[in-house]
C-alpha cells in the first residue's frame, strides 16, 4: 500500500507538467499501447489487432471524428513489427495518417514468472492533409477563380519517430518522440513546420487481494508540443477483475484531462470508461464529459469505442496483471 501511495503522488506531480497533441492520446487505456508508443510493438506475448472510433463534440452536426486500425506482434525472439492507419476528420479538413514500425526487443526476464523487457523502436510516419472545397465552391462559384484553390488542396508529409519502453509483470513506462523532422508545407496550408511532440506514459498495477483477482492500475500519460509549448496530461485509474487463468477480464476506470497554459492548470474533462476481454476478443467504451460549461453547452460530449482481436498467444508464460497483455 505504501508503494501505491508513493506512485500516486508521483503521477500527480508528473501530470501537472505533462502534455498533449496526439490524436490517439488515450488509445493505450483500451489495450492499444502501440498506437501511442511504437516501441510496444511485439512486447506482448500475442499479436494484436485493434480498431478504434471516436465521435467528438456530438452537439455539432459536422464535428470531429476519428477511425484507426492497428496491428502489431513479435517475429522471432527480438523483432517486433507494427502498422497503424487512422483518419482524423474535422469539418472540411481530413488527415490520413500511416505508421510503420520496427522494434528491437531485449528480454531481461530471469524466468517466465519474472517478466522484464526493454524495447526500442524506429517508425516511419506519413500523413496526407486534404481540404474539401466542394462546399465552399457550391456556396460561392466565384471562388473557383481563387489561385490558392486552383493550385490544389492536398499536402503530403513524411516523418520519423523514436520510442523506448520498459515493461514488467505489473509496471510499464514508455517515452516516444513523434514527427522529429521539421515538415515543409505548401503555401495553401497554414501548418507549423515544427510538429515534434514528446509522449510519456507510466503506470503500475497493484493487487487488491491475495489471489490477484482484483487490482487497481493508476497511470499518467502526458504530451508536450514543442512548437507552442502546449502541455496536457491525463491522470487515469483503472480497476480490473480477472477470472484467471481463463480468458475473461472486466475493467472500469476514469481519466481526468488537464492542461498547463499561461502558468496555470485547468481541468478540461473527465472520462468514465469500461471494457473487457473474452477469449481472443477485446472491447471498450468511453464517454468524455467536458468540464468547461461553454464547451459542454455548445459542443457536447464525446464517445469512443474500441474492439480488438488477440492472436497466437503464448500460454507458457505465467499469467500477469499487466494491462498490455
Amino acid at each position: 500500500m505504501k508503494k501505491l501511495v508513493y506512485l500516486v503522488i508521483f503521477l500527480l506531480g508528473f501530470g501537472l507538467s505533462a502534455q498533449e497533441g496526439h490524436p490517439l492520446y488515450n488509445a493505450y487505456l483500451f489495450d492499444n499501447f502501440y498506437a501511442l508508443h511504437p516501441s510496444m510493438a511485439g512486447v506482448s506475448d500475442n499479436a494484436k489487432i485493434r480498431f478504434l472510433y471516436r465521435d467528438q463534440w456530438t452537439a455539432l452536426d459536422d464535428g470531429p471524428n476519428l477511425y484507426s486500425l492497428s496491428g502489431e506482434g513479435r517475429f522471432g525472439k527480438n523483432v517486433g513489427l507494427g502498422a497503424l492507419v487512422y483518419v482524423d476528420a474535422n469539418g472540411n479538413t481530413e488527415q490520413k495518417n500511416v505508421q510503420a514500425t520496427y522494434s528491437y526487443l531485449i528480454d531481461l526476464s530471469s524466468n517466465r514468472s519474472n517478466f522484464r523487457m526493454l524495447s526500442m523502436a524506429l517508425s516511419y510516419q506519413g500523413s496526407i492533409l486534404t481540404y474539401d472545397v466542394s462546399k465552399l465552391l457550391l456556396e460561392n462559384p466565384l471562388a473557383t477563380n481563387d489561385p490558392v484553390l486552383a493550385s490544389g488542396t492536398t499536402d503530403f508529409n513524411h516523418n520519423v519517430g523514436l520510442s523506448a519502453s520498459f515493461v514488467s509483470d505489473e509496471f510499464f513506462a514508455s517515452v516516444s518522440g513523434n514527427n522529429l523532422v521539421p515538415i515543409s508545407t505548401s503555401e495553401n496550408f497554414n501548418e507549423q513546420q515544427n510538429q515534434t511532440n514528446l509522449v510519456a506514459t507510466v503506470g503500475n498495477a497493484f493487487s487488491l487481494d491475495n489471489g490477484g483477482v482484483f487490482y487497481i492500475e493508476p497511470s499518467v500519460s502526458g504530451i508536450y508540443r514543442f512548437a507552442n509549448d502546449y502541455q496536457f496530461a491525463d491522470l487515469n485509474t483503472k480497476f480490473y477483475y480477472n477470472n484467471k487463468p481463463s480468458a475473461f477480464r472486466l475493467w472500469t476506470g476514469v481519466s481526468l484531462r488537464s492542461v498547463y497554459d499561461n502558468d496555470k492548470v485547468s481541468m478540461l474533462g473527465v472520462t468514465p470508461m469500461l471494457g473487457g476481454k473474452y477469449q481472443k476478443f477485446t472491447f471498450g467504451y468511453a464517454y468524455q464529459i467536458p468540464l468547461d460549461q461553454y464547451v459542454s453547452e455548445n459542443f457536447g460530449a464525446s464517445h469512443q469505442i474500441s474492439i480488438g482481436l488477440d492472436l497466437f498467444e503464448d500460454t507458457r508464460r505465467q499469467y500477469c496483471n499487466c494491462s498490455y497483455k
